[in-house]
């Protein structure tokens, strides 16, 4: 069974964009938390608002990070299933942004190609239509700085159309018991 390739590739993304290059673009805004709907399973995402859920192109039936929450400088596996209703297109992008929290500096913005992504689980574009699998395992860089931050994902299909909007806070602070 194939993985749900664009949810992987859009927490990948999120991960990758912790170290990457800095770059200028943003076309949604985040809701306020009490607005936003969980993405299910064991995961820090929430879907970015309702719309991104009322039509999807993909459907998350779970996504799961292990450990949850992550943690700087160990492996992190990502396990997701699904399904893609709408065809993902040669050409389908992520927009990811970091932001440190809660003073909302925004760190960095990347635009990752989708579909370069999915050649990391074996698939390629265009992706059907269909249910999905996928397991993958990746090391998180020590380097990431002992903070706290909000990520947001846009992912979108070659011809501009929304795939979905996720948002997550993740925080890579030491905990009392590691002090």
């Amino acid at each position: 069974m194939k993985l749900l390739s664009t949810t992987l590739c859009l927490s990948l993304s999120i991960l990758s964009a912790l170290a990457g290059p800095l770059s200028v673009f943003s076309r949604q805004q985040t809701l306020s938390s009490d607005q936003k709907l969980p993405v299910p399973g064991d995961n820090p995402f929430l879907y970015c608002n309702a719309a991104a859920q009322s039509s999807p192109v993909i459907t998350i039936e779970h996504l799961n990070v292990n450990p949850n929450p992550p943690q700087r400088g160990q492996n992190l596996t990502i396990d997701a299933v699904g399904v893609v209703h709408e065809e993902i297109q040669e050409g389908a992008y992520a927009d990811v942004s970091v932001y440190i929290v809660p003073l909302h500096i925004r760190l960095l913005q990347k635009r990752f190609d989708l579909c370069d992504l999915v050649g990391d689980v074996d698939l390629k574009c265009p992706i059907h239509k269909g249910e999905s699998a996928v397991e993958k395992t990746v090391e998180l860089p020590v380097e990431i700085p002992p903070a706290k931050f909000q990520v947001l994902v846009e992912a979108y299909n070659a011809d501009g159309s929304n795939i979905t909007c996720l948002t997550a806070e993740v925080d890579f602070r030491p905990s009392f018991t590691e002090l």
